[in-house]
C-alpha cells in the first residue's frame, strides 16, 4: 500500500509572485518619482512671487508683518514652515492671530487679526 501525501497543493499563484516580474518597472517608476520630487523642490517657479498682508488696519504696518514672518524669497514656498511664520507674526504685540496661506504656484497671503485697544495709558 502506498502512502499518499495529504497536504493540499497550492493551485493559485500569490500576488507577490505575479508582481515579481515587474520589479524593474517599479524601480524605474520610483527613481523617476524621486528625480521629479527633487526638481519640484528646487524649481525657481516655486519661490515666493507675491507676498500679501491682509487684515492689518493701522496698528501694525505691513512691512513689520513681512519682517516678522521671515519668508525666504530664495526657497521653495511649499517647503517653508507656515506655522512658524505665523507664530513669529503673532509675537508682534498688537497682533491677535495670524495665518499664512499658500496658493499655487508661489503666492503667499498672511492674514492678520489685530487686537483692539480699549484703553490708552
Amino acid at each position: 500500500m502506498s502512502r499518499r501525501d495529504t497536504t493540499p497543493k497550492r493551485r493559485k499563484k500569490s500576488a507577490a509572485s505575479k508582481l515579481s516580474r515587474f520589479w524593474i518597472l517599479a524601480l524605474v517608476v520610483l527613481a523617476l518619482a524621486a528625480i521629479g520630487g527633487y526638481f519640484a523642490a528646487t524649481w525657481p517657479g516655486f519661490y515666493p512671487s507675491k507676498i500679501a498682508v491682509t487684515g492689518n488696519d493701522a496698528l501694525v504696518p505691513s512691512a513689520q508683518v513681512l519682517a516678522a514672518a521671515k519668508i525666504d524669497p530664495y526657497r521653495n514656498v511649499w517647503l517653508q514652515n507656515t506655522h512658524a511664520a505665523a507664530a513669529r507674526v503673532e509675537a508682534i504685540p498688537y497682533v491677535a492671530t495670524a495665518t499664512v496661506h499658500r496658493t499655487l504656484p508661489a503666492a503667499v497671503t498672511i492674514a492678520v487679526t489685530e487686537r483692539t485697544p480699549w484703553a490708552i495709558v
